[in-house]
């Protein structure tokens, strides 16, 4: 390696472009979006389900006069 040259990158190391690869990979395969859509539906589905069941629905009694 010459004094001053670049250093060289090992492949698939660091840098901003090995995530967004993976995250390329999985939207361009069919069978992987699908899996990640059920998941995070899924998920998104239960934080719903335990938000909603923490309104309380029950009308509040009349005050009695």
């Amino acid at each position: 390696m010459p004094f001053g040259g670049p250093i060289p990158r090992k492949s698939g190391a660091g840098g901003g472009r090995g995530w967004v690869s993976k995250v390329k990979s999985l939207y361009n395969d069919p069978f992987k979006w699908q899996l990640v859509k059920s998941w995070v539906f899924f998920g998104a589905g239960i934080v719903f389900a335990r938000e909603l069941a923490a309104i309380d629905l029950t009308p509040n009694a009349l005050p009695n006069v």
